[in-house]
């Protein structure tokens, strides 16, 4: 009888000790995860609804250089957690932004990837501002969320420059995405003394 009463309570005493360890390890994974930091730009050639900037109210095409049919826009530039995917295809989903955004969100407005590692970014707000005689490209811009495998979905800026010839209905652009992380305010700290905290638990219990 005491022997089947000691290997009860040495199974209760790890079972406690296997549930504060597996909530440490999860908590630290979810902390390692984190924000994303970095630029990454795209360039390419497209096409609007009116075939002309100042009057267009939607993107209706993006393909790469030329605009040749099957092409895609490539990632020009990147650094931070974007860099080594310069020269990538990228593919842009079409867009409305006068009078409104449309889709709202544009989810993903873009997405390429490469091995298992997903990147893209949502835009969930726009504004835009029509070629002038001190800057003639439209620029449309706005705000929204980018995600990458294994980081935490962090708040990012959209912006593309389109510029037009006088005698094309199509233009070249330029798309700069900017995420910054923004400070975890000591979670990351509260969440590891949490787990801390449960395995200074599962001690005393085993001692009581």
């Amino acid at each position: 009888m005491k022997t089947l009463t000691k290997i009860c309570e040495y199974t209760r005493r790890s079972f406690v000790i296997g549930l504060a360890i597996s909530a440490f390890a999860g908590l630290a994974s979810s902390a390692i995860a984190g924000p994303i930091t970095g630029s990454i730009d795209f360039t390419g050639t497209g096409a609007t609804d009116t075939g002309n900037l100042n009057t267009a109210t939607k993107f209706t095409e993006f393909r790469g250089i030329g605009f040749i049919a099957g092409t895609q826009p490539t990632v020009q530039f990147a650094d931070g957690d974007y860099s080594g995917t310069a020269g990538t295809l990228v593919t842009i989903t079409p867009f409305q932004f006068d009078p409104v955004l449309a889709p709202d969100p544009v989810s993903p407005l873009w997405t390429f990837t490469i091995g298992a590692v997903t990147y893209s970014f949502d835009l969930e707000t726009v504004g835009f501002t029509r070629p002038s005689a001190l800057n003639p490209s439209l620029v449309v811009f706005g705000t929204g969320t980018a995600t990458i495998t294994g980081f935490d979905p962090t708040p990012g800026t959209f912006s593309i420059s389109a510029s037009q010839g006088s005698r094309r209905t199509t233009f070249t652009f330029e798309s700069t995405t900017d995420v910054a992380a923004v400070p975890d305010g000591g979670s990351t700290v509260m969440l590891l003394g949490f787990a801390l905290g449960g395995l200074g638990f599962a001690q005393r219990k085993l001692r009581s």
